[in-house]
C-alpha cells in the first residue's frame, strides 16, 4: 500500500481516498454494490409483499361488504314477501268479519229461517207464558 500525500484543495486534509490501493478500493466497492443490490432486492421484496397484502386486505374488505349488501338485500326482499302476506291476511281477515257480522244479523237469520227452513212466527195459540218464580240466590247460599 503506497500513500501519497496529497491535500484537498490546497487545505490541511488529506484526501483519504488515495491512501486506499486501488484494488482495495474496488473490492470495498464490489462488497458495498453487492450489500446495495441485497438491500434493493431486500426493499423490492418488502415492498411487493406489502402491496400484495394491501391488495389482498382491500379484496377482502370489498367482498365483505358485498357480502352484507347482498344479506341486506336478501332481509329486504323477505320482508317485502312478509308484507305482502301480511296485507292479504288482513284483506281476508276484514272479509271474514264482514261475513261474521253478516250471519249475526237478525234480519238475515229471520230471512233464511223463513225461505230455506220454511219456519213460521209462531201463532197466538202457540206461545205459551212461564212465569219464573223470584228466588233470593243471597240467602239461598248464605244458608
Amino acid at each position: 500500500m503506497k500513500r501519497k500525500y496529497i491535500y484537498i484543495n490546497n487545505s490541511l486534509a488529506y484526501d483519504y481516498d488515495s491512501y486506499y490501493d486501488n484494488d482495495y478500493q474496488t473490492q470495498r466497492s464490489k462488497v458495498h454494490d453487492k450489500k446495495r443490490n441485497f438491500n434493493k432486492n431486500k426493499d423490492t421484496h418488502s415492498v411487493s409483499l406489502s402491496l400484495i397484502l394491501f391488495f389482498v386486505v382491500v379484496f377482502l374488505g370489498c367482498m365483505s361488504i358485498l357480502i352484507n349488501v347482498c344479506m341486506i338485500n336478501q332481509k329486504a326482499h323477505e320482508l317485502v314477501v312478509l308484507q305482502n302476506k301480511l296485507k292479504l291476511l288482513k284483506s281476508d281477515n276484514i272479509a271474514l268479519e264482514n261475513e261474521i257480522s253478516k250471519r249475526f244479523d237478525l234480519a238475515y237469520i229471520e230471512k233464511i229461517a223463513k225461505e230455506k227452513l220454511n219456519m213460521h212466527e209462531p201463532f197466538d195459540w202457540q206461545e205459551i207464558i212461564i212465569k219464573k218464580p223470584q228466588v233470593n240466590c243471597l240467602q239461598k247460599y248464605n244458608n
